[in-house]
């Protein structure tokens, strides 16, 4: 299964040896990076359940049908929200070792990413072990997604903390401990960066 927070059509790209369908995460330029990941299918946004990650001759990602060699969970995760001026694009993550990153992109405004810049990232979640939070600060200003794993492989997307709060205060459980959460500021505690 492949979660994305943005919804990718799926491009034709010229190479010497021919045309090659897939989707681009990144831009491609000075200060920015561009990864092409061949696909013959476009991603919606949310849950694709019946697409997965799977290798290229060349041991590199693809996405393919869902079959019994490639079940997991994968992200696609992009932080560009607009003009970087007023903001860069990154995301964290509760727990560093409950993912891989697979592939890492990145985008920008200004000469050689000079004003700012944004990430896209291809993950894996490793471990369902416990709950994971993803925490996606969107570029150009204070917008945020909250991106919560569970356990059971579920995932549920929040705008703002305080609507994390209130699908706790209906009495949804997670197992993060509730400490990580300054639900007054708004904010995670103890995140690291992707």
């Amino acid at each position: 299964m492949i979660y994305s927070n943005i919804k990718i059509k799926k491009e034709i790209k010229t190479f010497r040896f021919g045309d090659v369908e897939g989707i681009t995460l990144g831009e491609e330029g000075i200060g920015r990076k561009e990864v092409f990941i061949p696909s013959t299918f476009d991603i919606k946004k949310g849950m694709n359940e019946s697409l997965d990650i799977g290798k290229t001759k060349t041991n590199r990602p693809r996405i393919v049908a869902t079959s019994e060699d490639t079940l997991g969970l994968y992200m696609i995760i992009n932080t560009h929200g607009g003009y970087t001026r007023r903001g860069n694009g990154f995301a964290s993550v509760t727990d560093i070792n409950q993912i891989t990153v697979i592939e890492r992109a990145n985008g920008a405004d200004g000469d050689a990413g000079r004003i700012g810049t944004w990430d896209s990232f291809l993950l894996k979640v490793n471990s369902f072990e416990k709950d994971l939070m993803i925490v996606v600060h969107y570029s150009g200003g204070e917008e945020q997604e909250f991106i919560l794993v569970k356990t059971d492989g579920g995932i549920i997307s929040f705008k703002t903390i305080a609507e994390f709060a209130l699908w706790l205060d209906i009495g949804n459980t997670i197992t993060l401990d509730l400490e990580l959460f300054d639900f007054e500021k708004e904010k995670v505690r103890k995140c690291r960066f992707i």
